[in-house]
């Protein structure tokens, strides 16, 4: 049977006194004790009795006499490391596949950054490959998923972040969870250029050149002007983002920058939202599952109790909506 005691140890060891690690530890555990069961292969019976009575009789003489090293049993050696790896990934599934915030296995990554690349070799984590416009994701089958910039504004993964998704297989694959990877092997391959500004420059044509704080747009170091093309939405006064792969030989043009996102503008003279009476309740949170931007439009709705008004107004925010 494979020595298990040093993994149990070692989960024990960063497992927290919290009543969500005790429970997912104990899974774990549970699923490492699975593995290391080895059934015991019996002896396969011969009907050759002659040969073996033949073989007691006769006498051995002191050359004859086999070393006793040689008659032990051989046994093909236990491969640990693939015993660890399937070890493993079992505890990582089980992990993944429990609902809630998952500390253990965000202690367990950082007390053993390799784990952090075995994850992906379950078919539900997907590796980030951050893009100009919103991201890539691809899992250890090469299926790649596509998400949008409004995406990539709830969720803010880092390019090599994991991602645990279900319905992968969907249009509308959902996002169930981030999994950050360790810092120090953290790779940028794109620059953001955050609240950029769009104005008129001397020819009448939109660009951005600086923030909303008045800091310059440095692309290489060097000031740039990003000239939008006619067909963008973008306004003079607009608040934009715009995004640039970060490795790049030779000088830059106007279309190796994209412009990733522009910020709903707000309505300024519009009817204030009638005031709730105090509850004492937390403010609602709401975190969207699916890809819809309401880019600024102004949502009603008319229900008969006034129960669920935070409810209601937590999703059309997140979807960037104005209730």
């Amino acid at each position: 049977m494979y020595d298990y005691r040093t993994e149990v140890k070692e989960l024990l060891e960063m497992t927290g006194a919290s009543q969500n690690e005790l429970c997912l530890t104990a899974k774990a555990i549970k699923v490492i004790l699975k593995i290391a069961q080895v059934k015991e292969v019996p002896p396969v019976p011969t009907n050759d009795t002659t040969e073996i009575t033949a073989k007691k009789t006769e006498p051995q003489t002191a050359e004859q006499v086999p070393d006793k090293q040689v008659l032990k049993p051989t046994t093909p050696p236990i491969k640990t490391e693939k015993v660890k790896i399937d070890r493993t990934l079992q505890t990582l599934q089980t992990l993944l596949s429990t609902r809630g915030e998952n500390e253990a296995l965000t202690n367990w990554i950082k007390r053993d950054p390799k784990i952090y690349d075995q994850l992906f070799e379950l078919v539900m984590v997907y590796r980030v490959s951050t893009r100009r416009k919103g991201f890539k994701a691809y899992n250890k089958q090469k299926h790649e998923l596509k998400f949008n910039e409004f995406v990539r504004n709830q969720f803010k993964p880092k390019n090599g972040d994991a991602l645990v998704v279900s319905n992968s297989h969907t249009k509308t694959p959902r996002i169930i969870k981030v999994i950050h990877q360790p810092e120090n092997e953290y790779h940028q391959n794109t620059v953001t250029f955050d609240q950029g500004v769009v104005e008129l420059d001397e020819n009448q044509r939109l660009v951005v050149q600086k923030d909303v704080a008045g800091n310059p747009l440095l692309v290489d170091e060097k000031p740039f002007s990003y000239q939008l093309t006619p067909h963008s939405k973008a306004q003079v006064g607009s608040v934009v983002r715009l995004r640039w792969y970060k490795d790049k030989v030779g000088q830059r043009q106007n279309e190796d920058l994209a412009l990733a996102w522009i910020y709903p503008k707000q309505t300024v003279n519009r009817i204030p939202a009638t005031p709730l009476k105090k509850t004492g309740l937390t403010k609602v949170k709401y975190q969207p599952t699916i890809e819809f931007d309401l880019a600024g439009a102004t949502v009603g709705i008319v229900v008969g109790r006034e129960l669920y008004h935070d409810k209601y107004a937590a999703i059309v925010q997140a979807h960037g909506g104005i209730y």
